[in-house]
Parts: structure tokens; C-alpha cells; sequence
């Protein structure tokens, strides 16, 4: 059995939940942030419970993820479960969970070489 490393090519994320703030590369954020492609961008405007599918599709431009996770803060909340169809037809996996699971599964797939994007809220 060969056993490889893959270390993660993106930025890593921690979330301090005392201290509502997302903590990555080289700053931290108290507003949501959106990673693509190796870069976090904070999106002020973004509300999880207004998420459509919409929201996610129009995010992929020529590079597309295998995995969607959507980190919704200190609790674990989920989208309509039609939000999941949509991506599902499109080839796009979508896991929601709280914002800590979701930065330590976003490491792990990344060191698996997986294409995962994150939207995590504070």
C-alpha cells in the first residue's frame, strides 16, 4: 500500500466560536466567508437562511467543485432539501454542518486532493 501526502494547496480555516470570527491564512472575519479555487472573499450580504441554489451555481465560473459545505456558525442548520437536489443534478455534492466541522472537513478534503468549496458563516 502506498501511503501519500497531500497537503492542502488553500488557505486553512479555524472558527472561534467565543469569538464569532473565522480565522484564515493570514486575517480573520466576522462576516461570512466564500472559498473558491484557493481564496477566501467575505460576503457581508450573504444570509443562510435566504440561500437558494441559485446563490451556489452562480458562484462556478470555468472550474466547478465536487463538494459544496456550507458552514452555518455555532449551530448546525440546513437548507430546503430542493437546494440539494439542484446542486446533486449539476454533479455537486452539499453538506451543511456548524462552522468548526465544516473548517476541519474543508482541511481533510483538501488533503485529499478533493475540489471543495466553503461558504462559512461566523
Amino acid at each position: 500500500m502506498l501511503i501519500e501526502e497531500n497537503p492542502p494547496q488553500g488557505e486553512a480555516f479555524f472558527y472561534r466560536e467565543h469569538e464569532k470570527l473565522i480565522e484564515y491564512g493570514g486575517g480573520s472575519s466576522a462576516v461570512p466567508l466564500l472559498y473558491r479555487s484557493g481564496g477566501a472573499v467575505p460576503t457581508p450580504e450573504a444570509v443562510f437562511d435566504g440561500l437558494t441554489a441559485d446563490d451556489l451555481l452562480q458562484q462556478i465560473d470555468s472550474e466547478q467543485p465536487e463538494i459544496w459545505l456550507l458552514g452555518s456558525g455555532a449551530k448546525q442548520r440546513f437548507v430546503h432539501p430542493k437546494i440539494t437536489a439542484q446542486l446533486a443534478a449539476a454533479g455537486i455534492a452539499l453538506e451543511c454542518m456548524n462552522t468548526a466541522a465544516a473548517c476541519r472537513t474543508l482541511l481533510l478534503l483538501e488533503g485529499e486532493g478533493r475540489k471543495v468549496w466553503a461558504w462559512l458563516w461566523p
